[in-house]
């Protein structure tokens, strides 16, 4: 049996809320990674090379629809004089298509956004792109399931 094409996860019911639960709802993109610092290991007596594991970090970048200036004020508060500290705080994405095996949650905490870049032009919509760093993650819900078997069958 193939994959049951239902099972697919449509982006269009992801959601991204930050640390006071608020909907992101004009983000319309997040992408996220967790980068596994190695080191390569070469050994006596094999031509292949073994890895260590050393450290991690998460990176990522928002983008989305201009509403408010909640991220000029978040990154920029750094670069003004008046002692300000940088923002920190934690981003929940959700992908909860209805027809998935399940939802997945994903927390990813102590998030510092970087990097803030403003303007317009005439008769355009105006996007944020905003890059971010994440210092841990938790996942409260995971998706599973058998994705051969038809939603029918459920």
């Amino acid at each position: 049996m193939a994959l049951q094409p239902e099972r697919t996860i449509n982006g269009s019911f992801g959601e991204v809320r930050d640390q006071d639960g608020l909907w992101l709802a004009n983000v319309q993109e997040i992408n996220y990674r967790i980068v596994i610092d190695r080191r390569d290991i070469s050994r006596s007596g094999t031509r292949r090379m073994g890895y260590k594991a050393m450290g991690t970090s998460g990176e990522g970048t928002m983008r989305g629809f201009k509403v408010t200036s909640m991220f000029l004020e978040r990154v920029g508060a750094v670069m003004r004089d008046d002692g300000a500290r940088q923002f920190v705080g934690q981003l929940m994405v959700k992908l909860a298509d209805p027809e998935a095996l399940g939802v997945e949650r994903v927390l990813l905490k102590a998030v510092k956004f970087w990097e803030f870049s403003g303007g317009f032009q005439v008769g355009e919509l105006v996007e944020e792109e905003i890059p971010f760093t994440f210092e841990d993650i938790d996942y409260p819900s995971v998706i599973r399931g058998d994705m051969l078997r038809p939603a029918s069958a459920v």
